[in-house]
């Protein structure tokens, strides 16, 4: 009988949170006006992609 896989129980959702916060900041402090409609979701996407990854997900 084989024993069960152990789960992943690593949570990345404190990371996602401060890096979407800190991407879509940054999109929007570095974009121009006339960009802002895409350049404040786009940072707060590429934020939490990479705070997942920094907090360990």
């Amino acid at each position: 009988m084989a024993t069960p896989a152990a789960e992943d129980e690593n949570s990345c959702l404190e990371g996602t949170l401060v890096g979407g916060v800190l991407g879509g900041a940054l999109g929007g402090a570095l974009a121009k006006k006339d960009n802002w409609i895409w350049s404040i979701p786009a940072g707060a996407v590429g934020g939490a992609l990479v705070g997942c990854q920094v907090d360990g997900g």
